[in-house]
C-alpha cells in the first residue's frame, strides 16, 4: 500500500493537466493584447511621420528668394520653386518661374514668402533688368486720375510745356506700379502717390520735373 507521500506524487500530473489548458488560454490572451498594442504605436507612427506620401502631395509654388524691394521687375535669380503642403498654398499662387520672370513686384516682399498673381504686375515687352528700371513717386495734378489706375496699367507721363500749348511727354510705356492710399493727415488737394516703373534713364527727369511743376499720365 502507496504511503502518502507517493500518493501526492501521483495526483500532481493530473492536477497539473487540469491547470494547464487555463494557464495556455491565458498566455494567448497576453500575447494578444500585446501584439494589437505594436500593431497601434505602428499604425500611429506611419501615419504622422513624414513619408513619400506626404511630399506627392506637396504642391510647386513660386517664392522669392531673397527680400526684394516694391517695383523690382524679377530677374531668375529673385525667384526659385519650393514645395508646399496644399493648405500652406495661397489662392492664384504661381506654379512656374517664367510667369514671375520679367514681372514688376507689386509690394515689398520678404524672402520665401509665396507669389501670386495679385503680387505682380505685367512687365515690358522686353523685361529690364533692375539696373535698367527705377520706380518714381509722383503726384499728379488732377488726384481723380489716380483712381482709374491699376498695378500694371501702361501710361505715359506728361507735363504742360512752357513754350508752348500742347504738353510735353516726360516718359512713354510706364508701368503702374501701385497707388497709395492717402494718409489721414493728407489733404485731398495732394492725392495720392502713384508709383510708376520706368527706365532709369528718364526717372530722374520725370523725378526732377514733377517737383517743379504739375504732370499727369495718359493711359495707353
Amino acid at each position: 500500500m502507496f504511503d502518502s507521500h507517493w500518493l501526492a506524487l501521483l495526483r500532481r500530473p493530473r492536477d497539473w493537466l487540469r491547470r494547464r489548458p487555463g494557464a495556455l488560454s491565458h498566455h494567448g490572451a497576453l500575447a494578444r493584447k500585446v501584439l494589437a498594442a505594436s500593431l497601434l504605436v505602428t499604425a500611429a507612427l506611419l501615419a504622422f511621420a513624414p513619408g513619400d506620401a506626404g511630399a506627392a502631395r506637396a504642391s510647386p509654388v513660386v517664392v522669392t528668394a531673397r527680400d526684394i524691394a516694391t517695383g523690382t521687375t524679377l530677374s531668375p535669380s529673385d525667384v526659385a520653386v519650393a514645395r508646399l503642403p496644399p493648405a500652406a498654398v495661397p489662392s492664384g499662387a504661381l506654379t512656374g518661374i517664367t510667369v514671375a520672370v520679367g514681372a514688376v513686384l507689386a509690394g515689398s516682399a520678404r524672402a520665401g514668402e509665396p507669389l501670386t498673381d495679385a503680387r505682380l504686375v505685367s512687365g515690358h515687352s522686353s523685361p529690364r533688368t533692375d539696373d535698367e528700371t527705377a520706380t518714381v513717386p509722383i503726384r499728379l495734378s488732377d488726384p481723380a486720375i489716380a483712381g482709374l489706375l491699376r498695378p500694371g496699367t501702361r501710361v505715359d507721363v506728361v507735363t504742360a510745356d512752357d513754350t508752348a500749348d500742347e504738353g510735353r511727354v516726360l516718359a512713354s510705356d510706364a508701368t503702374v506700379v501701385t497707388v497709395t492710399r492717402d494718409p489721414p493727415h493728407a489733404t485731398a488737394a495732394a492725392g495720392p502717390l502713384v508709383l510708376i516703373a520706368l527706365p532709369t534713364d528718364t526717372a530722374t527727369t520725370v523725378a526732377a520735373v514733377s517737383l517743379r511743376q504739375p504732370v499727369t499720365v495718359t493711359l495707353r
